[in-house]
């Protein structure tokens, strides 16, 4: 993509198809800044960093299927953070 607002919207070809920025080829979205680099406190990080990077930051929550506290309800989905 060639964003610069931080792939946020569906105006983002990587959003709107579902997918990941690639920091090989997403250059213009700063896709391949990591959120762990040193800035100084006057640079907004949230304006540079791409927000379509998630799985490649590994900045998710876990989550894991477990059985229910309510009576006849089955299994569930937790959040294990």
């Amino acid at each position: 993509c060639n964003c610069r607002n931080g792939c946020r919207t569906k105006k983002c070809i990587c959003v709107a198809n579902n997918r990941e920025c690639n920091p090989d080829l997403c250059l213009d979205c700063c896709s391949y800044i990591s959120a762990t680099q040193g800035f100084s406190k006057s640079v907004n990080i949230t304006s540079i960093i791409c927000r379509n990077t998630n799985i490649m930051r590994k900045d998710f929550v876990r989550t894991g299927v477990g059985l229910s506290t309510i009576s006849e309800s089955g299994n569930g989905l937790f959040i294990l953070d």
